[in-house]
């Protein structure tokens, strides 16, 4: 009998373990390739070299990389990322960033997990990112606005990701074709995957003050997925039911969204509250498009209801300062 409850015991305890660890295929550069990654039960890469990053916030790619990402939709293998860095500004403090391993035009490896304890030099939240010596694609992935923890589920096949939400100023970045045969860092500028909307609000010629309140109608985003080796949001085709609160900063508001496109329904709905009134109108985008990484600005007359059209909004790439130097990132 105690024999019979120890083979029991043992045999669950098997299964248990096959249950709770995280599966790793052999791999013919080394037998053991994955821990497991405390902060998000992920597996991470295991090797002799350790790979490090410094990481700065850039421009928006430009529009000729979204037309290369539609002919190739998995976006792996994307060597030709155009990024302006006349505008670079650190990775703020205190931020996450998840780095996905591939071997070159290879499987997937491991995520490991970096915070930023001074802004622009993340640092392992657990253990060092190390590798053997090989070629590998590096696929960098933060939260720019928020102190979390990236949760989205990542398809390991097309490196993308997807589970991604209206107000987040994603970033993302990648390194194509690195060889690692030592301990190494590297530079790299985080581009902007989402839209930023900006909204100044007038009465009479003069800026509001008095703003309580304001929505905007948002992209659904339950079908956009971020491709990690492109930095593109496949881009939402429909709009929410619900709209999304925007962030109220002196006369002007903002938020962040997914990309947008359907030239059948171009206008975002807005509704603004200051001085005890409420005003209700719309926005029109060109070809009903709202494309990741740009910025749109523009300005409402709230003397009475109001129609913004694509010629009253200044559309540019979405850079993290202002003209005076001043953060316009939602919080």
């Amino acid at each position: 009998m105690v024999k019979i409850c120890k083979l029991l015991i043992l045999s669950t305890l098997i299964l248990l373990s096959v249950v709770i660890l995280p599966s790793c295929e052999y791999n013919k550069y080394y037998e053991e390739n994955c821990g497991l990654n405390e902060e998000n039960n992920l597996p991470e890469p295991k090797g002799d070299y350790i790979v490090s990053f410094k990481t700065n916030v850039s421009n928006a790619i430009a529009e000729s990389e979204e037309i290369a990402y539609i002919a190739n939709s998995q976006g792996r293998y994307s060597e030709s990322r155009v990024i302006d860095e006349t505008q670079n500004t650190p990775l703020p403090i205190d931020r996450y960033m998840n780095v996905y391993t591939y071997y070159y035009r290879g499987e997937f490896i491991g995520t490991t997990t970096f915070k930023t304890e001074t802004a622009g030099v993340p640092t392992p939240a657990r253990s060092p990112l190390r590798v053997k010596s090989g070629d590998y694609e590096f696929y960098l992935f933060a939260i720019n606005n928020k102190n979390q923890l990236p949760t989205q589920t990542l398809n390991e096949d097309n490196a993308w990701l997807t589970g991604l939400s209206n107000g987040y100023d994603y970033l993302s970045g990648s390194l194509i074709n690195q060889t690692v045969n030592s301990d190494v860092t590297f530079d790299l500028a985080l581009t902007h995957a989402c839209a930023q909307i900006i909204i100044n609000v007038i009465k009479d010629g003069s800026p509001v003050t008095d703003i309580t309140s304001a929505t905007i109608q948002q992209p659904d985003p339950s079908s956009c997925a971020l491709v990690l080796g492109t930095g593109l949001i496949l881009a939402s085709t429909k709009l929410d039911s619900s709209p999304i609160n925007m962030i109220i900063s002196g006369s002007s508001v903002n938020q962040i969204i997914v990309p947008y496109s359907n030239s059948k329904y171009p206008d975002l709905a807005i509704t603004v509250t200051a001085g005890g009134e409420t005003y209700n109108g719309s926005a029109s985008f060109t070809n009903g498009k709202i494309a990741g990484g740009t910025s749109y600005e523009f300005t409402l007359e709230l003397n009475s209801d109001f129609t913004v059209t694509p010629s009253d909004i200044t559309v540019k790439d979405w850079t993290v300062v202002d003209d005076n130097g001043d953060p316009i990132i939602a919080t």
